[in-house]
């Protein structure tokens, strides 16, 4: 009777707990280390003055990070800092090295997250879309947008970088 009712209290308090691991706008996002195919290093710890545009992408949807970059840079210029996290946690530890020459070829400077916790973290568990974040200089999260650079959320991210660039 006792583990039946711990059971149920559990599955209660599963249900009613937030999901694990997405952060929302207005909360501060956990701080991250990462490197890029160069083994250059990036610290959300890092002071900045600036915003920060963070792209979480998985390889499948790499091509919309680069549009993403592209696009932001071409409406804010290229003094915002925009960093790709690029989750590879579905490659296998066989395919790693297949995967780090096919990323160096690309040219890619994305942050290399290969099993995924930041990105899950950052985004949650959903990696159908790219999820783009501007983050203020104290790491919270000022804006969401989710899906490809389409000219909408394009303008949205750009509106809302600018207010946050206005802000500082």
């Amino acid at each position: 009777m006792m583990v039946r009712s711990a059971l149920v209290l559990f599955a209660a308090l599963a249900l009613s707990w937030p999901a694990f691991g997405k952060v929302a706008q207005g909360q501060r996002g956990s701080n991250f280390t990462l490197s890029n195919i160069n083994d250059s290093t990036f610290a959300l710890s890092t002071p900045r003055t600036g915003p920060l545009v963070l792209v979480f992408t998985t390889k499948d949807l790499g091509d919309y990070s680069l549009a993403w970059h592209d696009s932001l840079h071409a409406r804010v210029g290229h003094d915002l800092r925009v960093q790709s996290v690029l989750d590879l946690s579905d490659v296998s530890r066989w395919l790693r090295v297949a995967a780090k020459i096919k990323i160096r070829a690309s040219g890619s400077r994305a942050l290399l997250d290969w099993d995924g916790q930041v990105s899950r973290t950052w985004r949650g568990d959903d990696r159908s879309q790219v999820v783009v974040m501007g983050v203020s200089p104290d790491n919270v999260v000022r804006f969401i947008t989710t899906g490809n650079p389409t000219p909408a959320n394009v303008a949205q991210a750009t509106q809302a970088v600018r207010q946050m660039m206005s802000a500082h």
